[in-house]
This record gives structure tokens, C-alpha cells and sequence, in this order.
């Protein structure tokens, strides 16, 4: 969110879930404090993201499920939206951060160049409230064509849907985060968060001491010229962003490139297709009751 500094969100760790057996330390024996924790629990699990500052803390293991229940018992911070923040940083956010609604469309004959008779359809559109947008992380080797390929991007759109105009950004900067980064992550780390999907491959992770969750996705092949004869990749789990992972070993990315199928290009010749699995990880500090 534009402001004086910028005031970013970041995927909320899985450690930070608020589980009945927290509730019940923090109620200490009393039940109407035991009611007043599960309502808090319930209200503080909703949040998918953590302001900046929450989010440090959370990496470097200074705030835990337990930490988090009581000051949001204290009213130390909130949730607005979907997202968690320091209530001193309420009053700068927007009435809306983000709206999604579901927005009627009519499939177009391509034949006929018009409507299709009867052929309605509902698609969910995400609406950003004012001086909010997305921000992202690209990692590259110190040679890459960065300002060339942010240029590309800008007009082809980034993710999904790029067919149809979404994903279009303007104006575009970007600086090094590497210094802002130190900041917010700790020295060392026993786990690392992920910010992205992670398509991992076998043996990265010890799956016994992590925390993560799956989440099933169905992508779409995507040609910008003609309709591919494949229209879906097919269905593809993915650990999902904020899942916390303790690796066999630490490096820049986790995950694989994945080999989906094959589709036919303009003049006939035959491409692999790959899926994007690779997950960008930032270290942390593996609270002690999870280690």
C-alpha cells in the first residue's frame, strides 16, 4: 500500500495458527476467558497476510501462536480484512484493502463475431481499494536484462488470465531488496517460509518437523496465437505460500520445473510445456514448542 514509508503484507506463517490448546493456556482454568480466546482464535486464524512488522517478528521468532493470541486479547493489533496489522497502522490503510466479487460474462462466438445465445457465465475479478497493489520479488543473476523484461512484462501482463488484460502494471520501478531483506529476516534460521507455490521435489524437506499445507490447482495451457488442443495442464498440489519447512539444505529456491505435456506451435513443431513450481523462500526461526 502507497505511503510514506509503504506499508507491505506478507504471506502469514502456518506456525502462527492459534490451536484449542493455546486457548486453553491462555484461558488459565477460567471459562468465560476460555470463550473470549476461541472467539479471539477464530477472529486472528481468518488473516491470510501480516504487515511488515508483524511479519519480522514472526521470521526472527520473537511472536508465536500464543504471542499473537494475547495481543490481540490486548488489542495490540487487528484484522482488517484478510490481513493482520499493528493497530497504530489501521489508520493508514484503505476502507477496502481488496474486494472480490463475482462478475457475469457472456462467451463470444468466434465465428460470428457476437454473443453467444445463452451463454452466461460468473468469474471472480479482484477489485484493489485506492493506492494498493501488488508488489513481487525477482531474483536474477547480476547480468540479467531486468529493465527490458519488466518492459515486456508491463504490456503482456503477469499470471493468468493475460489473454483478457489482466496483470498489466504502470508505471513499474524497482530497487534492490537484499538490504531491506537482512532487515527483516534473522542471521541464522532453522526453517525457511515460503512466499510462493512449491512444486517440491523428493527429499527436499523433512516433512515430520515442518508445518506447510496443499493446495490443488487445475492450470490452463496458455498460446497466444491459437487455442491449444490441451486445454488444461491437469491437476498439480502444491505446498502452499506461508507454509514453514525445515530443509535438508538451505538454498536461493525450492521446487521444480515441471513437465505438463506437449502442445503443437503455429507452424506445426512440438514443445514441451513446463509449470513454474519453484518457491521463493525467506528463513526464519522454527518456534521451540514446534521444533
Amino acid at each position: 500500500m502507497e505511503g510514506n514509508p509503504p506499508l507491505h503484507f506478507f504471506p502469514k506463517p502456518l506456525t502462527l495458527t492459534i490451536t484449542a490448546a493455546i486457548c486453553a493456556e491462555f484461558a488459565g482454568g477460567d471459562r468465560g476467558k476460555l470463550l473470549k480466546g476461541v472467539k479471539l482464535a477464530k477472529k486472528a486464524n481468518k488473516a491470510t497476510y501480516l504487515s511488515e512488522q508483524l511479519f519480522a517478528e514472526a521470521l526472527q521468532g520473537k511472536l508465536t501462536a500464543d504471542e499473537l493470541l494475547k495481543r490481540v486479547a490486548e488489542e495490540g493489533c487487528t484484522l482488517w480484512g484478510r490481513c493482520l496489522c499493528l493497530v497504530e497502522e489501521q489508520e493508514e490503510l484503505s476502507e477496502h484493502l481488496w474486494v472480490e466479487a463475482d462478475i457475469q460474462h457472456t462467451a463470444v462466438d468466434r465465428l460470428l463475431t457476437s454473443a453467444a445465445e445463452r451463454l452466461l457465465f460468473f468469474d471472480t475479478e479482484l477489485f484493489f481499494g485506492k493506492r494498493v497493489g501488488l508488489f513481487f520479488f525477482l531474483g536474477c543473476p547480476d547480468e540479467f536484462p531486468l529493465e527490458a523484461i519488466l518492459r515486456y512484462w508491463r504490456y503482456s501482463g503477469i499470471g493468468g488470465n493475460r489473454s483478457t488484460g489482466k496483470g498489466w502494471f504502470d508505471p513499474f520501478a524497482w530497487k534492490d531488496a537484499q538490504e531491506w531483506l537482512k532487515r527483516l529476516t534473522p542471521s541464522g534460521g532453522n526453517a525457511i517460509l515460503l512466499l510462493s507455490r512449491c512444486l517440491p521435489k523428493g527429499g527436499e524437506f523433512d516433512s515430520n518437523q515442518s508445518r506447510y499445507r496443499l493446495v490443488t490447482a487445475r492450470p490452463k495451457f496458455e498460446f497466444a496465437f491459437r487455442q491449444p488442443s490441451r486445454v488444461y495442464k491437469g491437476i498439480l498440489r502444491f505446498v502452499a505460500e506461508g507454509s514453514v519447512l525445515v530443509p535438508k539444505e538451505f538454498k536461493d529456491a525450492y521446487g521444480q520445473l515441471l513437465c505438463v505435456g506437449q502442445q503443437q506451435d503455429a507452424s506445426g513443431n512440438t514443445h514441451p510445456v513446463y509449470h513454474n513450481g519453484f518457491g521463493f523462500p525467506l528463513r526464519m526461526v522454527m518456534p521451540n514448542a514446534l521444533a
